[in-house]
């Protein structure tokens, strides 16, 4: 007998790179079971499922086709005020790091 869709905490993860929605999807289900996982590729595409749907939390990529990641996340808390959000730095872009001063307000 499986658990209801209501008990499953729900995770929406807005990531345009493949690889990386892959893995972060394994992690996050290898987590707990009881996570429902959904992705779209890009922030417009985020925001019409936002809109129609509650999420537990929101995990975004911060460089995303279009949209970046830290607007898109300011307009769901528009729309969303009480959704968890965790943005995703590119550390690994050595020339962002002069600008990553600590957590993001959002």
């Amino acid at each position: 007998m499986g658990i209801a869709q209501s008990q499953c905490r729900s995770v929406f993860l807005v990531e345009d790179h493949e690889v990386d929605a892959y893995i972060t999807l394994n992690a996050l289900r290898g987590c707990d079971t009881h996570i429902a996982v959904e992705v779209a590729p890009s922030a417009e595409e985020a925001l019409t499922k936002v809109r129609n749907r509650p999420y537990d939390l929101i995990i975004c990529d911060f460089r995303l086709p279009g949209m970046n990641g830290l607007s898109f996340l300011k307009l769901v808390k528009k729309i969303r005020s009480n959704v968890r959000v965790i943005p995703v730095i590119p550390v690994k872009n050595w020339r962002l790091r002069p600008y990553i001063t600590g957590p993001a307000h959002i």
